[in-house]
């Protein structure tokens, strides 16, 4: 089962050992997910400011909810900054254990970033690793807090998605998206640029 619980200014998602948080910060919603009752056992977006040329996470101003069953519900969000658009999907299925984002963005003209990304702030208790894949991989991997799985997946006709952990210490970033991607990959005929990920309770 999920419990929604929505405020002017806040939006949180909780399901059995998983929960998703929405804050919002100055001129957009950050998230939170928590893996446990411990403040630390966390990832927390890392959000830019309306100054950056292309922020460090997707930028999204508006944010709503829709409880699909007591099992899935679904947050939908927009946003803007430096002129690139943002939109996302994330579905929190409570009998999967599970969190997917599928996040868009539609870059603004004659610019073009050299990655394209969501970035988390790692807290010391999600950044016991049991496992790191190579960080350019498609569909790479990596396991937070000894029991949750975090997995870039791949797109048809789409640039390949990664997960990258450069630091493992507590207060170290994670990004996941599409790395490296370069002019050529977004051609005037090509501005849009997708990516998704998956949060997911193991098994074993």
């Amino acid at each position: 089962m999920i419990d929604i619980v929505q405020t002017g200014d806040a939006c949180t998602a909780t399901m059995a050992g998983l929960q998703v948080s929405w804050r919002r910060q100055t001129d957009r919603w950050s998230h939170t997910i928590q893996f446990s009752a411990a403040d630390d056992d966390c990832l927390s977006s890392a959000e830019g400011s309306p100054e950056d040329d292309f922020p460090a996470s997707p930028a999204f101003q508006d944010l709503r909810v829709e409880a699909r069953s007591n099992q899935i519900c679904e947050f939908q969000l927009m946003g803007q900054s430096g002129g690139h658009l943002f939109s996302a999907a994330i579905c929190c299925d409570a009998a999967q254990a599970s969190v997917e984002f599928d996040i868009c963005c539609r870059l603004a003209p004659r610019i073009t970033p050299e990655n394209i990304l969501s970035t988390y702030i790692v807290g010391a208790g999600a950044g016991r690793l049991a496992d790191a894949a190579s960080p350019l991989m498609r569909g790479a991997l990596v396991t937070l807090a000894g029991r949750y799985t975090l997995e870039a997946l791949p797109l048809a006709d789409e640039l390949h998605a990664a997960v990258r952990m450069p630091a493992t210490e507590p207060g170290g970033q994670l990004q996941i998206g599409c790395f490296e991607i370069g002019p050529l990959q977004t051609s005037a005929r090509r501005r849009r640029v997708r990516w998704r990920y998956r949060l997911s309770r193991n098994t074993a």
